[in-house]
Order: C-alpha cells, then sequence, then structure tokens
C-alpha cells in the first residue's frame, strides 16, 4: 500500500473524531454533561468546549424564559 492509502483514511477518522470532541454553548443556552448516561457537569460558560466522545454527551436546552 501507498502512503497516501494510509494516510488519508487517518485524516479523515482524525477530522471526525476532532468533530465529535467540540460543542458550543451560546449565551441563552444551558449544557449539561453526561458521562455513561449519569449527570457529571451543569454548569458550563457560554463559548467552545472540549470532551471526550462516545463516553461523554452533551444536552444543550434553551435557558430563556418567555
Amino acid at each position: 500500500m501507498s502512503r497516501s492509502h494510509i494516510l488519508l483514511p487517518a485524516s479523515f477518522s482524525l477530522l471526525i473524531l476532532a468533530y465529535l470532541s467540540v460543542f458550543y454553548v451560546q449565551e441563552h443556552e444551558k449544557a449539561i454533561l453526561f458521562r455513561l448516561g449519569e449527570m457529571v457537569v451543569s454548569d458550563f460558560k457560554p463559548g467552545l468546549h472540549v470532551m471526550t466522545p462516545i463516553i461523554n454527551n452533551v444536552s444543550t436546552f434553551d435557558a430563556r424564559v418567555l
């Protein structure tokens, strides 16, 4: 196999992993981090955050009051 046949799938996999490990919380949202279904952290400030994909899951919801 040539080097490009190995490098292309590896870089594609790394790009997908990076995409899945980043999440964004907007100013009007609240976010809760779950680890294996159990709530771990719930006080995220607005902005960009990093998590471990597959093990962790983030749920965001609108925190505005009508």
